[in-house]
Order: structure tokens, then sequence, then C-alpha cells
């Protein structure tokens, strides 16, 4: 399993992905691609702190989210040039594999989580 700091990097760059195929602007940058499929954790700089990334996801996701409730039926079945696996070459389909995709990696932030006696989220009072 990858570390906790590739995972949150790999879900926010996928998500500023996402975000432009649905119409946003949102800028992929170099360190953005230290994290896109197929790249090596230990490549990654020792200065880079997972704080900043996570600060930068939770600043995305008001505008990302806020964008999706303004988008209508006809902007959501707008073709897309990227494919994805088993959705429509949609904006609609982009949307349905991110949730897949970042509830799949969400999950492995929780079994992290627990393998280093964190406990589960789901334990907070």
């Amino acid at each position: 399993m990858n570390p906790a700091i590739w995972i949150l990097g790999h879900v926010l760059r996928e998500r500023k992905l996402c975000a432009n195929l649905l119409g946003m602007e949102e800028p992929i940058t170099p360190r953005d691609d230290l994290f896109d499929r197929g790249t090596r954790p230990e490549d990654l700089p020792g200065d880079l702190e997972g704080a900043v990334l996570l600060d930068e996801f939770a600043e995305l996701h008001p505008r990302f989210t806020g964008h999706l409730e303004r988008m209508g039926p006809e902007d959501l079945a707008r073709g897309i040039e990227v494919e994805f696996p088993a959705t429509p070459k949609t904006r609609q389909g982009a949307n349905q594999f991110l949730l897949m995709h970042e509830g799949y990696h969400l999950g492995q932030l929780g079994a992290l989580r627990v393998m280093v006696g964190r406990g589960s989220w789901m334990d907070r009072p």
C-alpha cells in the first residue's frame, strides 16, 4: 500500500483532473504530477508536507462541489475525450469514476490510520 502522503496527493491530482473535465480551470502543477498514476512514492521530495496537500484539497472541495451543484443535465451529458473504466465518455461518467476512485483511496487512508494505531475515524466521540 502506498504511504498516506502519496494517496492524498494522488486524490488531489485526480480531483483537479476531473474538475477540469467538468469545465473548471484547475492548474495541474509539476508537484501534482508527482502523484500521477504509475509514479513511485519513493521519488517524492523529502520536504513535501502532507498538511499543504490537505489544505489544498480542503480549499478545492467547496469550489468543486459548488461547480457540480450549478451543472445541469445537459452539462453533465457533454462528451469528453478521456475514457474511464466502466463509465460513459461524458462529464457524468468522469464524475462517477472519480467518486469510486476517491472512495477506494479514502478506504486505504482509513486502513493506514488503523495500522499506525490512530484508530478508526468512526471511533471519535
